[in-house]
């Protein structure tokens, strides 16, 4: 019994002892908070019609989208993202019209802004006028419908030819 005992205290002895983990709040700073604070001053009294709203910016880990937005809507403009724009950004300025306001957070960001985008499809012809393709002229269908010529002249010669008499 007594070397039961004794086996027990050394085998005890030996193991490992276990340290409680760490806290995660002891070993790494905490986050900054995401922090914005937009401000808007009506343009000054001596300024052209129509001119832009002023901006007092002050943003730490902002969300890029919603700053954008946010200024593309105070400065009256439309802005169409791509769905890969992402980012934080940290800004501060004071008393700039609108306008500069978002281009210094699209710069900020790392973005660009493309202009004159081609359209992918050719225009509706749902806004053009219409056109009779029974009394067109072939060059009239040629240029309304981006046809060939060829095809065109055939579409007029193809029509059915109508006999009016009098009775």
């Amino acid at each position: 019994m007594k070397a039961l005992l004794t086996l027990c205290l050394a085998v005890a002895a030996c193991a490992p002892t276990i340290k409680p983990l760490p806290r995660p709040s002891d070993e790494l700073p905490p986050l900054p908070v995401e922090e914005v604070s937009i401000v808007t001053m009506p343009p000054p009294a001596g300024e052209a019609p129509g001119a832009q709203p002023r901006v007092t910016l002050n943003a730490s880990r902002a969300d890029a989208r919603v700053l954008i937005d946010a200024l593309a809507q105070i400065a009256g403009v439309s802005v169409v993202m791509d769905s890969t724009v992402r980012g934080t950004v940290a800004v501060r300025f004071e008393n700039l019209p609108a306008i500069e306001a978002l281009h210094a957070v699209i710069d900020a960001a790392g973005l660009a802004i493309e202009r004159g985008v081609e359209k992918p499809w050719p225009e509706s012809v749902f806004y053009q006028p219409p056109v009779n393709v029974n009394t067109a002229s072939a060059g009239v269908i040629s240029a309304r419908f981006g046809v060939s010529g060829k095809l065109a002249d055939w579409i007029v010669k193809s029509r059915p030819v109508l006999f009016i008499t009098n009775p």
